[in-house]
């Protein structure tokens, strides 16, 4: 499921919800994509799963590196998901 909505600046922002049978249908490294262009906004998504971060970013960058594009990584902070707050 995704929807699409406009932040408080305007810009607009993807939000995604995976259900527990797309997470075990994507953990083997099968992908789920979005196509918003049909939209009109310029972007598509693809979602897949991976056991470990580590393994993602492996798939990522093999993908890549078959591909021949360059990965430019501008990660600056963590932005992993953290336990519910109590």
């Amino acid at each position: 499921m995704f929807g699409l909505a406009a932040q408080p600046d305007g810009s607009p922002i993807a939000i995604i919800g995976v259900t527990a049978a797309a997470a075990d249908y994507m953990s083997d490294g099968k992908t789920h994509t979005f196509d918003l262009t049909s939209l009109g906004f310029p972007v598509k998504i693809m979602l897949f799963g991976a056991p470990t971060h580590r393994a993602a970013l492996d798939m990522i960058g093999q993908g890549s590196e078959e591909a021949g594009l360059p990965i430019q990584d501008l990660r600056d902070a963590d932005s992993s998901i953290k336990p519910p707050r109590s």
